[in-house]
């Protein structure tokens, strides 16, 4: 994404985002971005699915920042015997320069973060022994999986920003990209895209959500 779309935002835990104005919305929590994905997407998400199943492949909607899978690299590095298999989609990509500006390797085991946006595009990247990186440069609803993921981290702008991603005709490209079994976590938990989501196969569950966020979902394909 252009860097003037973009500009550099503090969030209560220290952590920085972004404030995009091309949807007049940050990509992370303003109460605490790190707090926020790691409490969603490691803790709820990664971490449930691992005491599930060894092998897991992963489905990112949308690369953003690259927070999420910082967390997920450190979540793997501690835990060798977890193989993961990441692939991620973005269509709007964040400049280099304020990529640079982000404070996540000071906060974080950060020994990855300029290589993960530097890597090519829908290229597969050995990035740890046991996770492999495959960045896909794509709107969302180019995707084209079926019957493939064990967990999905989505992680779409608002509803009130891109509403078409959080409703039936969407979701339904979501689900068929996960198999049977397979969970979603998302901040998200408006009553109309639950509704959504088990309308195209899911069964839902509320979670106390992160700072700030009373509620978030976490959904199992049936």
């Amino acid at each position: 994404m252009n860097s003037a779309d973009l500009s550099l935002v503090k969030t209560k835990d220290g952590s920085d985002s972004l404030f995009s104005a091309r949807f007049q919305d940050s990509y992370h929590s303003l109460h605490g971005a790190i707090q926020e994905s790691q409490h969603i997407f490691v803790d709820k998400g990664l971490d449930f699915v691992a005491h599930e199943r060894s092998t897991i492949k992963l489905l990112e909607l949308g690369f953003g920042t690259g927070l999420n899978l910082l967390l997920t690299l450190s979540y793997a590095e501690a835990n060798p015997s977890i193989q993961i298999s990441y692939q991620t989609i973005e269509a709007y990509p964040v400049s280099q320069d304020m990529i640079d500006q982000l404070n996540y390797t000071s906060l974080i085991s950060g020994q990855w973060f300029d290589e993960i946006h530097q890597l090519p595009w829908n290229q597969v990247h050995r990035i740890l022994p046991n996770l492999s990186l495959v960045k896909h440069l794509m709107l969302f609803e180019q995707m084209d999986f079926v019957d493939e993921f064990n967990l999905i981290y989505f992680d779409a702008f608002a509803p009130s920003k891109q509403p078409m991603l959080w409703q039936e005709e969407f979701l339904s490209l979501v689900s068929r990209s996960a198999k049977t079994g397979a969970l979603l976590v998302t901040y998200c938990s408006q009553g109309a895209f639950r509704r959504s989501l088990i309308q195209v196969g899911f069964s839902i569950e509320k979670l106390a959500g992160p700072p700030g966020k009373r509620e978030m979902v976490r959904a199992r394909k049936l």
